[in-house]
């Protein structure tokens, strides 16, 4: 399943091969004809075509002297269905980070964690553990001069005589 996907998206990734696939899902059409619409050669359409066929993009079929290349809707509703598994996935992940940063403990998608401040059902022995909050962090503004820094040198230029500072 892994490689199919991997396939699919590698064929999606290239601009042409993408405008290839929006040819065919529109009208079926022979190789020749997708090769005239590219400055490229035929050659170089036929491996485009060849790569969406191994992705199960499209599939080919001839036609008397003529390849007919034609879309396949199933393999771009499998592309959309594993985007949307990733989205899923990203959805939840940024609905965590909101309520660990709301600080929200009724919320249903914060994350499963015990709180350091809690004791451990399993060890009612533990004292609890009070966590100090993070103090915030200042940063020096853009033009001020951070103080581990040192300040730049001014650029020297070297004679016979030696370094001598540039005005």
């Amino acid at each position: 399943m892994s490689d199919d996907l991997d396939r699919l998206f590698h064929a999606l990734s290239d601009a042409t091969r993408r405008d290839i696939v929006a040819q065919v899902m529109r009208q079926e059409q022979s190789v020749s004809a997708l090769a005239a619409r590219y400055a490229m050669s035929f050659a170089a359409v036929q491996k485009h075509v060849t790569v969406l066929e191994k992705a199960a993009l499209v599939s080919k079929q001839r036609r008397g002297r003529e390849q007919i290349v034609s879309g396949n809707p199933q393999s771009i509703l499998r592309a959309r269905e594993a985007l949307e598994r990733y989205e899923e996935i990203w959805q939840g992940r940024t609905e965590r980070m909101r309520a660990i940063l709301l600080d929200d403990p009724t919320s249903t998608t914060a994350p499963p964690y015990r709180a350091l401040s809690e004791t451990s059902p399993t060890s009612p022995s533990v004292a609890p553990v009070t966590v100090a909050p993070h103090p915030t962090a200042t940063l020096p503004h853009r033009d001020t001069p951070s103080p581990n820094i040192a300040p730049p040198r001014p650029p020297t230029l070297t004679s016979p005589k030696g370094p001598t500072p540039c005005p």
